[in-house]
């Protein structure tokens, strides 16, 4: 990306990726011409005629246009100026377009591993994806490796029998004779027996026992079901309780959950009391 800032002489690079066309309506869509320079920027269009407008042909994969990747290199001094400006807030609605009239913007095209994870259906699937057998990205390749944060946590530890299937388990977790399916789960995780959990993402936790009550357990109690949910830091879910969005509900906000495009959500230091049904 920085051989193709220097060599066009660019004020500002985009990194653009190809996306489909029912990806359009949430990124940021551009049209560019054959050097590759951007002539037309769009965040997050809904017009048929501007989607239309707006096509790039030729693209891989069966995919319609170009989107950014949320990725740039800005000439310091025309940064400067275009952070000047007022109401210069967001780079999607205000600093590219405005640099597209002023500068020269150029696209570099990306066609490897890329996911905007900015709703919680696009979070959940791009998660879930990693933990499949035939992954988009894989984590595991010497080639390019994976850094993350060290915490020097113990192994992850099985008792019992249990069926783990599809999944990536973090360091720290105790896995009780329970079912884990299609799923990601967090450090210090410790899942009871004869509990299920399908197609989820388990935060995991910050301890084993929550400092600020009482030195509670933080656990996923014994026979709880959980599915197609994503679970926060620190929380803890009592003994039997069912977090399975019963009623398929597609959006809902209550004390204890939020539901969003029919995706159960427990947030950050819940504690889902012994029997619920959700």
């Amino acid at each position: 990306m920085l051989d193709t800032h220097e060599r066009s002489r660019a004020d500002v690079t985009v990194a653009v990726t190809p996306v489909s066309e029912q990806q359009v309506p949430s990124l940021g869509i551009m049209r560019t011409a054959a050097d590759g320079r951007i002539v037309e920027f769009v965040e997050k269009p809904t017009d048929p005629e501007t989607i239309a407008r707006l096509r790039t042909p030729g693209l891989p994969g069966g995919c319609t246009h170009l989107a950014s990747m949320g990725i740039y290199l800005i000439r310091r001094e025309r940064l400067a100026a275009l952070l000047e400006r007022e109401h210069a807030t967001d780079f999607g609605k205000h600093v590219i377009p405005m640099a597209i009239r002023e500068d020269h913007v150029q696209s570099h095209l990306f066609t490897g591993y890329w996911e905007d994870i900015g709703t919680i259906r696009a979070f959940y699937e791009a998660n879930l994806a990693l933990a499949r057998p035939d992954p988009p990205f894989d984590l595991y390749d010497a080639e390019h490796r994976f850094y993350t944060r060290q915490r020097h946590l113990p192994p992850t530890r099985y008792l019992g029998e249990s069926r783990v299937s599809d999944s990536l388990i973090a360091d720290g977790c105790t896995i009780e004779r329970c079912t884990i399916e299609g799923s990601v789960i967090g450090i210090r995780t410790r899942v009871r027996e004869g509990a299920r959990i399908e197609n989820s993402i388990v935060f995991g936790h910050d301890h084993y026992r929550d400092p600020c009550d009482g030195n509670r357990p933080l656990e996923i109690g014994a026979g709880a079901v959980i599915r197609r949910a994503i679970i926060d830091k620190n929380v803890s879910i009592g003994a039997g309780a069912r977090l399975i969005n019963a009623e398929g509900v597609l959006e809902a906000e209550t004390d204890l959950v939020r539901i969003r495009d029919g995706i159960l959500c427990v947030p950050k230091g819940k504690v889902i009391p012994a029997g619920t049904v959700i």
